[in-house]
């Protein structure tokens, strides 16, 4: 009864019933977790302890709400007061989240269910009990608590996309006012402009970070709260403290997706501006790292005209901060200039060729590794012609001795070859493709993962030069992720090479890897492997059926791991080749398998044959056979079998009569 649990917990509070040792524990556990069931006398209990126990207690509250909303408004929201007023910050940091998860079920639920609960009580409760000391913890001395505060108001904006994506799924039918609309024009703005208006500094920026996080996630036009936050920006922007000034920096570039292209000239374009010159280096910094947003929506005249200099200052500014953070975002920057007929300053692509120089002027360390991982994107930006003028920049990137900088090219040279296509690959990336597969493991990575997309950029003759490689990756010892990245595209592989080198030199590497040592390898070549065999097709069906009687071979040879690669082969054929020509080739040696002593292989066949055979129109012709097997793996006695046999229940009656008596039929049988 609740009485006896009541009593039960009472002894556990006060000590009693419990060894010295239970005792002991708990004083070592400051998160000691009552487990009744009854939530709301655990939460009652856990609040009346202090300091980290009554953790446990806040971040129940939302389940209490879960249980019962009455019993939420009863006992949660006279807690509220006092959580809010407490001096472990822990507490209140589980407070901001649970307020933000209590109104998305409150939100959630008046939505799609308003006959448990109607959009105005919701509301009433989110407007007059939550969302006042949502506003509180926003402003917390604590950052965490800050963060969470922020979320909980998301809870609110989100609620918006959420109903509108409902009515959409009704029609657009819409019964009543849109209560996530009316909460934020009713609740979160006026808000949002109180702290905006506070004499609080810190309240102030909690509004200006605020205003960044709400930004993006406005899915549909609403002009009206649009307006409000250019608004709030616009007086941000001028504020007196500097932190107010660099925390709006942001918003007003995101703000600039939301916005047409005159109020962008008119408003946000000179707000960011003058930001960007302001005397804190902070404040630049923050514009620094927000250029890239604004200059996606920019005219191509101002990006030129305005925002180019601007970055230029950024890269000549007297911090080293700055320097740094427009040194990380300038190649995304040049890549911004991708319109019709768009040219990117010299000054500006200059800058960029002397950032792989170790003497560079500005940036740090980690500047190479910019430049490398934005390479690919300025140099389809620039175009293949520019590749004269970006040679040696890239080389001498090549040689770089951070293994980041390497690795993040090792990962891309497939790409800058797409892009500067096969002669120019052959003649310039050949060299630099060599040393990234004699690199570290961290830099050989990327250049294995992409080798058949890398050789699909150069000739016949090139490609069989890598043949040798290819086979010593097939034999490496050490590194068996690298055998996987092999095994995981052969199908690409085998379109690469002409009839005789894949008989002689291609399919013998892919039938080793079938016998790799490594479980997750054979998982890997199992899933290329319909690829190969319908890309063989293309290059000689006589071929395709030399190999698959190779693949077949597996079926019936002698170790357990063999067959069961098979069995793994035949559930990804019979998705991914035609079903004609799964029943022709696989069908029959798939169903002897139903009887292999090997339970582990029994039961792959018992997934297949359910899920994928089993009263399926494809295989109609088959279905006595496909029937028989099915029976047979359902009275299976080893019980994983017998769970995979029965995983999709057929939708059949006739088929479901039959699983349901041979499932019968097998009960008393012994499990292995």
């Amino acid at each position: 009864t609740a009485q006896e649990e009541e009593a039960v917990m009472s002894e556990r509070f006060e000590g009693k019933g419990r060894t010295d040792n239970d005792a002991k524990d708990e004083e070592e556990d400051d998160f000691f977790i009552d487990d009744s069931p009854l939530v709301v006398n655990r939460v009652k209990k856990l609040f009346a302890l202090k300091e980290l126990k009554r953790v446990h207690a806040v971040r129940d509250f939302v389940n209490v709400f879960q249980s019962s909303v009455q019993d939420g408004m009863d006992v949660v929201v006279p807690m509220l007061g006092e959580a809010l007023s407490d001096r472990t910050h822990k507490v209140r940091e589980n407070l901001a989240e649970q307020l933000g998860l209590i109104s998305a079920f409150l939100l959630k639920t008046s939505i799609d269910s308003p006959d448990m609960l109607s959009k105005q009580t919701a509301k009433e409760i989110i407007q007059e009990s939550l969302f006042p000391v949502v506003g509180k913890l926003l402003t917390d001395s604590q950052q965490p608590i800050r963060v969470a505060a922020a979320t909980a108001v998301m809870c609110i904006w989100q609620a918006t996309i959420y109903e509108a994506k409902q009515v959409e799924k009704l029609g657009g039918a819409r019964e009543g006012q849109s209560i996530g609309s009316s909460l934020v024009d009713e609740t979160v703005l006026p808000l949002l402009q109180t702290l905006c208006d506070s004499t609080e500094e810190e309240q102030r920026v909690a509004a200006a970070d605020l205003i960044t996080q709400l930004i993006p996630l406005i899915e549909r036009p609403r002009p009206t709260v649009i307006e409000h936050l250019k608004q709030m920006i616009i007086k941000a922007a001028s504020d007196v403290m500097f932190r107010v000034r660099r925390s709006v920096a942001m918003a007003t570039a995101l703000l600039s997706h939301k916005l047409p292209a005159d109020d962008i000239s008119t408003h946000m374009l000179p707000i960011f501006v003058r930001l960007s010159k302001d005397e804190i280096w902070a404040v630049r910094k923050a514009c620094a790292e927000a250029v890239l947003e604004l200059s996606a929506n920019l005219h191509p005249t101002e990006r030129v005209s305005e925002l180019a200099p601007i970055f230029l200052l950024f890269l000549e500014d007297k911090s080293r901060w700055v320097r740094s953070s427009a040194a990380s975002q300038l190649g995304p920057f040049i890549t911004s200039f991708n319109k019709p007929d768009e040219k990117v300053p010299d000054e500006l692509l200059t800058a960029f060729l002397s950032m792989a120089d170790a003497n560079c002027k500005f940036g740090d360390a980690d500047t190479p590794m910019f430049c490398a991982f934005s390479f690919p994107g300025v140099l389809i930006t620039l175009g293949r012609d520019s590749w004269p003028q970006l040679k040696e920049f890239y080389n001498t990137l090549v040689k770089n001795f951070q293994w980041k900088v390497r690795k993040s090219l090792s990962h891309s040279i497939h790409e800058v070859a797409k892009i500067l296509g096969n002669e120019l690959t052959e003649a310039e990336l050949i060299g630099a493709f060599d040393l990234f597969l004699k690199d570290l493991d961290n830099v050989k990575v990327g250049a294995i993962k992409n080798l058949a997309h890398f050789l699909s950029f150069v000739s016949v003759p090139i490609r069989k030069n890598y043949i040798e490689t290819i086979s010593e990756i097939q034999a490496e010892s050490v590194n068996w992720r690298f055998r996987k990245l092999i095994s995981k595209q052969l199908g690409v592989l085998v379109t690469l090479y002409d009839q005789e080198t894949i008989e002689n030199q291609i399919i013998p590497i892919i039938l080793q890897l079938c016998e790799d040592q490594v479980t997750t390898v054979r998982k890997a070549v199992t899933s290329s492997m319909a690829d190969v065999i319908v890309n063989l097709n293309v290059h000689s069906p006589q071929l395709m059926d030399s190999f698959i009687q190779q693949i077949l071979a597996f079926s019936t040879r002698e170790s357990c791991y063999d067959r069961q690669t098979f069995a793994m082969m035949c559930e990804n054929f019979v998705t991914k080749l035609p079903a004609e020509m799964f029943a022709t080739y696989f069908m029959k040696a798939l169903m002897d398998m139903a009887q292999d002593r090997i339970p582990n292989v029994r039961f792959i066949v018992a997934r297949t044959v359910s899920q994928h055979l089993v009263g399926k129109e494809a295989f109609k012709d088959f279905d006595d056979l496909i029937n028989n097997v099915h029976t047979l793996l359902l009275r299976d006695k080893d019980l994983e079998v017998r769970f995979y046999a029965q995983l999709v229940l057929p939708s059949d009656p006739v088929l479901f009569r039959r699983q349901q008596k041979a499932l019968n039929s097998s009960s008393s049988l012994p499990m292995q």
